[in-house]
């Protein structure tokens, strides 16, 4: 059986599909949804930097109320360091160094 050939230069024998895209409109398009696409991620960094930076003032809060109410001291904080670490090891700022600062901060 012969091989399929194409209506025009601008489809493939087997799908049908346009080979040929890239015409000023599919540039534009494609910038488009570049532009997009890289705002979209900026604003989600954004955000998830804004949480944590919150995540990190309540923690140190957290921590400050406790070390008052219940005398924690640094082994405690120590603990929770090796804690919090274990359980989130992709996280940063949980180190003791870390947790006693955002203590003191408030």
């Amino acid at each position: 059986m012969p091989t399929q050939q194409p209506d025009s230069k601008n489809q493939t024998p087997d799908s049908g599909q346009a080979s040929e895209v890239h015409t000023d409109a599919y540039v534009a398009f494609l910038s488009e949804l570049k532009t997009r696409i890289r705002t979209a991620q900026l604003r989600a960094i954004h955000a998830i930097n804004t949480e944590v930076i919150l995540l990190y003032w309540e923690v140190g809060q957290d921590i400050l109320q406790r070390q008052v109410s219940e005398g924690w001291g640094s082994r405690v904080i120590s603990r929770l360091s090796k804690d919090l670490k274990r359980e989130f090891p992709d996280m940063k700022g949980f180190s003791t160094r870390n947790l006693n600062y955002i203590g003191l901060t408030h």
